[in-house]
């Protein structure tokens, strides 16, 4: 009991509660101090709550709308969850303060009963704060967990976000006046994130970020084999430095809206990303992604026909590590610079020629005309699951279900990395 108690307080010492107010008191986009206020009425709501629910059916759900990464899965999760919700109860949601794409919102408002009273906000935070300290609470039979989110795509429908005729014609009307993009056209959507994005030029997330001017000769092989590219992103950096009239730097036009994001998506053959956010709208749409990967750890090889760049990682000494000592060093189960830092390893920018490899490769792919090496592809997966496998056998899959594949081309070009 002494040790359980102990290690509960460990979470309130000032530094590590500190962290916990920043981001909750962000989430619910008011100051520390009303925060600390909501959390202590928040503990006799609680107990409020509970009892409630021993006489009638009440459920509370937050989703995190801050981030669009986040708040398409769990919305859209959410949204097919209260399908079977339970018959005679209720369900309420709280989105976050700060809506991050607000024609989403307006979707998941017409399916999901919104709650915004302080008191539906008290009993979130309190439990934030139980979850932040290790203590199981259930406020709803409704579970979306950071893992489970990820872990249930199948059970998300490719019409949770549908277009109404009236939104398909003004979607289409845009492209068209605006963007010079009919819907016949076959177009790329390039997401990449850069340090704009959470204006981290410096944090721990900085390895994410790429200069766009790293895609332009994917842009010009996705142009040469019949494609319009379509630059995405709500806040970039910089502007494209290649002029092309198919190549579309959508993110710095006057056009760029968030429904016409979802648009650009539902309606393209298939996108290109250093992962990020909007790459689960993609998911969500069934579109192929060509994933160009930090953390390859974050990716469920299982789940979609993508194609995905690894990058290499290099030691202080400038030497390069293999793929199993990669992995023996969790250097694909994180995307936070401070890892790197401390093990001394650093992570490589892939060449612009392996990114336009990566496109080309989906090119026949989606055309089926692409031959890859089946041996090599289910070499490399061996090869990175078994360091990763701990005595349960949590995270090893079977070779044959995987659906996605590395680049055929980074493979063939870098087998030596890989195997030895």
């Amino acid at each position: 009991m002494k040790k359980f108690i102990k290690k509960k307080i460990y979470y309130l010492f000032p530094q590590r509660f500190s962290s916990f107010l920043e981001v909750q008191s962000s989430l619910f986009n008011i100051n520390k101090v009303f925060f600390l206020i909501i959390l202590f009425v928040g503990f006799f709501n609680f107990l409020i709550f509970f009892i409630v629910r021993v006489f009638f059916s009440a459920n509370i759900n937050f989703i995190d709308s801050t981030r669009i990464g986040h708040f398409v899965i769990q919305g859209c999760l959410y949204t097919e969850l209260l399908k079977n919700k339970k018959k005679n109860s209720i369900y309420l949601c709280y989105f976050s303060a700060n809506v991050s794409n607000n024609f989403l919102f307006y979707k998941f408002k017409k399916k999901i009963k919104v709650a915004d009273n302080y008191f539906v906000i008290s009993v979130i935070a309190f439990q934030h704060l139980l979850d932040f300290m290790g203590i199981s609470s259930k406020i709803s039979d409704i579970k979306l967990t950071n893992k489970s989110k990820f872990w249930k795509w199948d059970l998300i429908k490719h019409n949770t976000i549908n277009f109404t005729n009236i939104e398909k014609t003004k979607g289409s009307k845009i492209l068209k006046d605006k963007l010079n993009i009919n819907l016949k056209d076959k177009y790329v959507c390039l997401i990449v994130r850069d340090d704009a994005y959470l204006n981290d030029k410096n944090s721990d997330h900085h390895y994410r970020n790429f200069n766009i001017d790293i895609f332009d000769l994917a842009a010009k092989e996705l142009i040469r084999l019949g494609y319009k590219v379509v630059r995405m992103g709500k806040k970039v950096r910089k502007e494209i430095k290649l002029k092309n009239s198919n190549y579309i730097d959508y993110a710095n036009s006057s056009h760029r809206s968030d429904f016409l994001d979802f648009f650009l998506i539902k309606n393209c053959a298939y996108v290109v990303s250093n992962v990020t956010g909007p790459d689960n709208i993609a998911t969500i749409f069934k579109k192929p992604i060509c994933f160009i990967v930090l953390a390859l750890g974050f990716i469920f090889p299982y789940k979609n026909d993508n194609i995905i760049l690894p990058r290499f990682f290099i030691n202080k000494k400038k030497k390069l590590l293999n793929l199993s000592q990669a992995c023996k060093a969790g250097l694909f189960t994180t995307n936070k610079s401070s890892f790197y830092l401390k093990k001394k390893i650093f992570p490589l920018y892939p060449t612009s020629n392996n990114i336009k490899m990566l496109v080309r490769e989906m090119h026949l792919k989606i055309n089926n005309k692409l031959k890859i090496n089946k041996n090599m592809q289910k070499k490399f997966w061996q090869l990175y699951y078994s360091p990763n496998s701990d005595k349960k056998g949590n995270g090893v899959i079977e070779v044959k279900n995987f659906k996605s594949q590395i680049s055929n081309y980074f493979l063939l070009k870098n087998y030596k990395w890989f195997v030895k």
